[in-house]
């Protein structure tokens, strides 16, 4: 190291503030509020999916954030979803608070540690896994232990340093996603093409047949679940939506069902609320849940000609101004049953969905070329953190 560096607890260095419950007395307030969802990946804030909400005036004065402020989260949708992740509130609104999911540091002394700084070291830190003794699973919750998450060592240098290293992990960042940003767009834009594709291939042409889905294609409901039947671990996995997409984090059952509560490596699946869309099963033999359909095409319809319609202008059109709910936004199996769907003959409809195959293809190519770039980006900010953190740069 290039000078002495000091450490201190967490604890030591912040104010602590729990997240924000509405309340019940008046007066109210409306605020913006700051969930998991706003968490990205690479422990950065995201304003898309935000929560806007009536609170106590009380309490929001008490919990406002302010620019610098670091809001930590402290519980996940699932037993093995990591927790402990750290974004840096860096905009200028005093209109914000943070949900009681999470919880919230305020450095005490900006002339001892910039804000900055500590928001770059405990995303290494979490990085490193050194903040995965202080998770713990609670009542199908993964939360942080947050008493013990603020006892960590911090290592700081003098704030002259702090700014010479925050000026080389910035330049060095805005490089790295540089690079992830052009093959990003490169994914964007094939996908874009692939959805002018298929509006194309499966616009009505003349001699194409005309039906409602229920006559031509079976829609199957999963199982409803109590808590109580989600288990760590069991006989068979329990196929949610948040797995159908993204998440990989399992429940599993023992429970012995009807066949068609199953699905199968190579069924046709539908998610129908919150997250809509269709998937090809290729794993082995699951429950499906009660939010997702399995759809079983007629002899009259290919089952890959269905898939990509499933996911089309044609059927979304339809759709989309007919969805229920505010909370938990869904189509209705009557709504999916009665859409129009438009077909060639079954020999035509195998001549799209393979050249819809082959375009996909190629957008699946540069989605794993875009998954491994960001791979290797989150490695080299990481390796570059701990460069900094112990003294080398």
């Amino acid at each position: 190291m290039r000078e002495e560096w000091q450490i201190s607890r967490l604890q030591d260095l912040c104010e602590q503030m729990n997240g924000i419950w509405k309340g019940v007395k008046e007066p109210f307030v409306t605020a913006k509020i700051l969930r998991t969802t706003n968490f990205s990946k690479e422990c950065q804030l995201k304003l898309d999916d935000l929560a806007i909400i009536e609170v106590e005036k009380k309490k929001m004065d008490a919990r406002r954030l302010r620019k610098g402020d670091i809001v930590v989260e402290k519980s996940g949708g699932g037993p093995k979803q990591p927790v402990g992740r750290a974004i840096l509130f860096n905009i200028d609104d005093t209109d914000f608070s943070f949900c009681n999911f999470t919880s919230t540091l305020r450095v005490k002394d900006s002339t001892k540690i910039l804000p900055e700084y500590l928001h770059k070291y405990l995303t290494y830190l979490y990085f490193s896994g050194a903040t995965e003794k202080y998770q713990s699973n609670l009542v199908g919750f993964r939360n942080l232990d947050f008493k013990g998450y603020v006892s960590m060592e911090i290592k700081y240098p003098s704030i002259e340093e702090q700014k010479r290293l925050l000026v080389i992990i910035n330049k060095e960042f805005e490089i790295i996603d540089a690079l992830k940003a052009n093959v990003g767009k490169k994914l964007s834009n094939a996908q874009s093409l692939f959805q002018s594709a298929l509006k194309k291939e499966l616009d009505p042409q003349s001699g194409w047949s005309e039906s409602i889905l229920v006559d031509v294609a079976r829609i199957i409901n999963g199982r409803a679940y109590s808590k109580e039947e989600l288990l760590s671990e069991g006989k068979y996995r329990v196929l949610r939506v948040g797995n159908f997409f993204t998440n990989d984090n399992w429940y599993y059952s023992d429970l012995e069902l009807d066949n068609e509560k199953y699905c199968e490596n190579g069924d046709l699946l539908y998610a129908w609320s919150a997250s809509f869309g269709p998937k090809i099963w290729d794993g082995e033999r699951v429950i499906y849940h009660y939010h997702i359909w399995k759809v079983q095409p007629s002899e009259q319809i290919d089952k890959m000609f269905l898939y990509y319609w499933l996911q089309s202008y044609q059927l979304t059109s339809q759709v989309m101004s007919k969805l229920h709910g505010t909370t938990m936004v869904h189509i209705t199996k009557g709504i999916m049953e009665s859409t129009t769907i438009s077909f060639p003959s079954k020999e035509r409809q195998q001549i799209i969905a393979s050249k819809l195959n082959c375009l996909y293809a190629k957008c699946e190519s540069l989605r794993n070329q875009y998954e491994r770039t960001i791979d290797l980006c989150n490695d080299l900010k990481q390796a570059l953190l701990r460069k900094a953190f112990n003294g080398e740069l």
